[in-house]
This record gives C-alpha cells, sequence and structure tokens, in this order.
C-alpha cells in the first residue's frame, strides 16, 4: 500500500455516482467491503511475505484500528480484504495507514513497494438478506479456502437473478444443506451490474467432496438453477480459488 493511494482512490470514489450509491445502501444487513490488491513479483514473494509480517506485527504494536483479511490467488496476486462502514472510512484507513508507515520508515516502505508490480483497488457490499447461513455450517474456525463467483448480468435482469438466489436458498433449507454461502454485489472495480458469490471451506477438496455427498434432488435443482442463472449472464461466470493467509492477516486488539 502506498503513501496518497487511498487518498486518490477517495478522490475517484467521490467522482463515481455508482459508487456513492454503495454507501446509501450500507445498512444493519449489509457490510461494504474495500479490497487493495497487490500483484508482487514472482522472484520476490519471500521477500514480500517476510516485510508484511513485519509490517502485521508494527500494527499489533501500535493498534492500527482496521481489520484485513489477506487472501492470495495465481500464487502472485494478494488481496487486503478490509469491512468498513461507509466511504468514508476510506480517508481515515489512509490517515491510519500512513501514520504506520511513518514509523516503518522510508527505507523499509520503499522496500516493501520494490516488490509489487502493480495495484487494484475495488469496493462491493455484501448482503446478508441473500446469504444462506446455516447452523453449524461446514465452514469453521479452520477454513482457509474461499471460492469466489463473479457474474456479470444482462442490463436489467438483476430482479430475475434475485428471485432465482431466493428459491435456491428455499431449496437448500429445504435440503438440509450445510455449506456457507454469502452474496454480494460489485461497485468499483467491477462491471455493472455484477453478483458476487463466495463460498469458504477449510480446502477446496473439502468443499468438493461436501457438493458431491448433496442429496441427488438437491443437485438437480441446483443444475436447473445454474441453466436458468446463465441466461441472465452476458458471459460465463468468472471463478476464483484462493487461500485465505492467517499470517499475514490482521484484526486490532479488543
Amino acid at each position: 500500500m502506498k503513501k496518497r493511494s487511498y487518498a486518490s482512490l477517495l478522490l475517484l470514489a467521490i467522482a463515481l455516482i455508482a459508487v456513492l450509491k454503495l454507501n446509501a445502501q450500507v445498512e444493519k444487513n449489509e457490510q461494504l467491503w474495500y479490497c487493495w490488491e497487490e500483484t508482487v513479483n514472482p522472484a520476490m514473494i519471500d521477500e514480500y511475505i517476510e516485510l508484511s509480517k513485519e509490517l502485521l506485527e508494527l500494527c499489533k504494536k501500535e493498534n492500527y484500528p482496521f481489520s484485513y483479511f489477506v487472501w492470495t490467488r495465481k500464487s502472485m496476486v494478494f488481496e487486503h480484504w478490509a469491512p468498513i462502514g461507509s466511504l468514508e472510512d476510506l480517508d481515515r484507513i489512509g490517515e491510519e495507514w500512513n501514520k504506520i508507515l511513518e514509523i516503518w520508515g522510508k527505507e523499509k516502505t520503499e522496500a516493501h513497494n520494490k516488490t509489487k508490480m502493480k495495484h487494484y483497488s475495488k469496493l462491493c457490499t455484501l448482503d446478508n438478506n441473500m446469504a444462506y447461513m446455516p447452523e453449524n455450517p461446514t465452514a469453521g474456525d479452520d477454513w482457509a479456502y474461499g471460492r469466489w463467483i463473479e457474474m456479470y448480468l444482462k442490463p436489467g435482469k438483476m430482479g430475475e437473478l434475485v428471485s432465482l438466489l431466493e428459491k435456491l436458498n428455499e431449496q437448500r433449507t429445504s435440503h438440509g444443506i450445510r455449506e456457507y454461502v454469502q452474496f454480494g454485489w460489485g461497485g468499483l472495480g467491477y462491471q455493472s451490474p455484477s453478483v458476487l458469490v463466495f463460498y469458504a471451506q477449510k480446502s477446496q477438496e473439502a468443499l468438493q467432496n461436501y457438493f458431491d455427498s448433496t442429496p441427488k434432488a438437491y443437485q438437480e435443482k441446483f443444475q436447473e438453477y445454474l441453466v436458468n442463472m446463465r441466461k441472465l449472464l452476458v458471459q460465463p461466470p468468472e471463478i476464483y480459488h484462493y487461500t485465505l493467509l492467517w499470517e499475514l492477516s490482521y484484526s486490532p486488539e479488543n
């Protein structure tokens, strides 16, 4: 994360009406998330990780006030996801992060920045009204794998997709499905309109094994949903496989 990057992002967000609309939508049952994505030079990943751990320890020492969870994909892409209350938090994140970098010093900050080839920011809102959160879900404290699906809709099809998702959640409930799934809407950094789907498990194999073990009647309904859902999309869904790096993630002391 470079100095002034958050400030630049904030100015861009203010300029985008579509993103400002996200701010108004964040209610009790919705959670706005900010993501800072860093693509690291493959030859410098070890150095990046070691410096990131050092930076994490400094955040703990200085009680940096914002949580962030680090997910990785393609071995060289690291995404720092932070739950925020509103777009106004971006300005405060920038201020607090710059304080951490000032303490860390110019030499360490520049060394960390040299490990990165590019960076990218995005926002999304997770909608708890659409989420499926069963009792005793298979995803627990040991989960470290995430399957992230991005679906880009034809204009005017959001209502139809929401209706399909609601019916699918009813099927999940009636068949006693225990796999947690979260839904969200893409903001800055995503094509519009977009729907985001997120599964979590302790491993990719564990998630697939659970899917394979669900009742045949549910699997048939799920396949029916997929056929109808794909009719609403401008392109096939994009699927990403993530690993959660607990050792690089941070949560402030309570």
